[in-house]
C-alpha cells in the first residue's frame, strides 16, 4: 500500500462516508504533481480542494494540442484542473452543484507573478473580463507555467476536500485532524522533500493546525496570509497581494 493510500485509509476514518473516492485524491495528486516545479522556492499550502464526486471525475477535459498534451485530462475541482470552472473545456458540462472554479486562487496566483495595482490586472484570467474563451484559457495556463518556472507550487494540507459545494465546512476539530493526518502520512514528506525556500500557509486554520510540525520539517521562514475569499478590506486585500508578491519574488522573507 502506498503513501497516498495508507494516508487516505487514516482519512477515511476521520471523515466517514463522505469522502470522496481515493480516484479523486489520485486525480488531484498527478494535477500537483504536473505543476511541481523542478527547484521549489515557494509552497503555497491551502487547505484542501473543493469536494468531487465520483461522476464529476470521470468527466474529461478538452484541451488544445497547443496547450498542453501531458497535463492530465481528468476533472477535479481543484484551481490546477483547467476545466475547474470553465465548463466550455469538458465534453460534458457540470450543472449541479455549479462548476463555478476558484476565481480568487487565480489572482493569488497572479499576485505571485507580478504586482498588482488594481483589480484590472486580473483582466486576464477573469470570466467578467476576458470574454474570449480560448484567450482566458490560454492565460490560465500560461500563468500556471510561469508558477512553474518560478518555482512556486500550491499544495493541499490536506489530501481529501473538507468543504462540499453548498454545504457548511466540517467541524474545526474534524478540520484539524484531517489537516494533521494528511501532514503526518503524505503532505509533510512532500514539503520535506522539496525543501522551499519559503512556506505562505493560505489560512490561518491551515497554520493553526500545522504550527509545530511546520517548524519541525523545515527551517525556511513561513508567512501565513487569510483565505482569498475571506472577508477583508480594500486595502487588507492588496496587502495580500503584496505579501505574496514579495515572498514569491524573494523582496522579503517574513509576513
Amino acid at each position: 500500500m502506498d503513501s497516498l493510500e495508507n494516508c487516505y485509509e487514516k482519512l477515511r476514518i476521520i471523515l466517514g462516508a463522505e469522502i470522496e473516492p481515493i480516484q479523486v485524491l489520485q486525480i488531484a495528486d498527478a494535477h500537483r504533481c504536473f505543476w511541481r516545479p523542478e527547484k521549489v522556492k515557494t509552497v503555497l499550502l491551502a487547505e484542501s480542494h473543493v469536494y468531487t464526486n465520483g461522476e464529476e471525475a470521470v468527466r474529461t477535459v478538452e484541451l488544445a494540442r497547443n496547450i498542453a498534451s501531458s497535463v492530465s485530462k481528468s476533472f477535479v475541482r481543484l484551481v490546477y484542473c483547467l476545466g475547474y470552472g470553465e465548463n466550455g473545456l469538458l465534453k460534458t458540462p457540470i450543472i449541479n452543484p455549479k462548476n463555478n472554479g476558484t476565481p480568487h486562487f487565480w489572482q493569488v496566483f497572479h499576485s505571485c507573478i507580478k504586482r498588482v495595482n488594481g483589480n484590472e490586472d486580473f483582466a486576464g484570467v477573469q470570466k467578467t473580463r476576458t470574454l474570449d474563451f480560448s484567450q482566458r484559457i490560454r492565460n490560465k495556463f500560461q500563468l500556471l507555467e510561469q508558477l512553474k518556472q518560478k518555482g512556486i507550487w500550491l499544495l493541499d494540507g490536506s489530501l481529501a476536500a473538507l468543504y462540499l459545494p453548498g454545504q457548511n465546512k466540517q467541524s474545526s476539530e474534524i478540520l484539524e485532524r484531517a489537516l494533521q493526518t494528511s501532514w503526518d502520512f503524505y503532505v509533510g514528506e512532500q514539503v520535506a522533500q522539496a525543501k522551499p525556500d519559503h512556506i505562505i500557509c493560505i489560512g490561518h486554520g491551515v497554520r493553526h493546525s500545522l504550527h509545530s510540525r511546520l517548524k519541525n520539517a523545515c527551517s525556511c521562514p513561513v508567512a501565513t496570509v487569510k483565505q482569498p475569499n475571506a472577508r477583508m478590506s480594500k486595502l487588507e486585500r492588496f496587502q495580500t497581494f503584496k505579501t505574496y508578491f514579495e515572498i514569491c519574488s524573494g523582496i522579503t522573507n517574513e509576513n
